[in-house]
């Protein structure tokens, strides 16, 4: 996302929410959870914004269920018929769907990943 840094479409897709469930207690991000507790449990989800969610998962303190626009039933939409899926009602409008897709295939592991390019780049229409 370096290439990116002053775009609006980064920056608003850097905003959108990641469900992460914590591994392990963290201690001192009790905050986050907006609870009294001082320290974070594992087996707690959140829900982060993007910029946060990396640091958290390389850590190894958390890992994330994919977020709702790129979840199995909308892949499997594109998959049937691209043009029949309103991309722009699953994240925002102005190419903000593809911005924060092409940011979860960051985080994901070589299958998942090249599997979630495949449907952005299969949604994106014929080249």
């Amino acid at each position: 996302m370096d290439d990116e840094y002053y775009s609006l479409d980064a920056i608003l897709a850097e905003n959108q929410k990641i469900e992460c469930t914590f591994n392990i207690d963290v201690p001192g991000l009790g905050y986050l959870d907006n609870g009294t507790d001082e320290d974070l449990k594992a087996l707690t989800k959140l829900q982060l914004p993007y910029w946060l969610a990396p640091t958290m998962l390389y850590a190894t303190w958390a890992g994330f269920n994919m977020p709702r626009p790129f979840n199995g039933v909308v892949q499997k939409a594109v998959i049937a018929e691209p043009r029949s899926v309103r991309i722009g009602a699953l994240v925002g409008e102005n190419g903000r769907w593809y911005t924060f897709g092409k940011m979860i295939v960051d985080l994901l592991s070589d299958p998942q990943a090249k599997e979630l390019a495949d449907i952005l780049k299969l949604a994106s229409g014929p080249d």
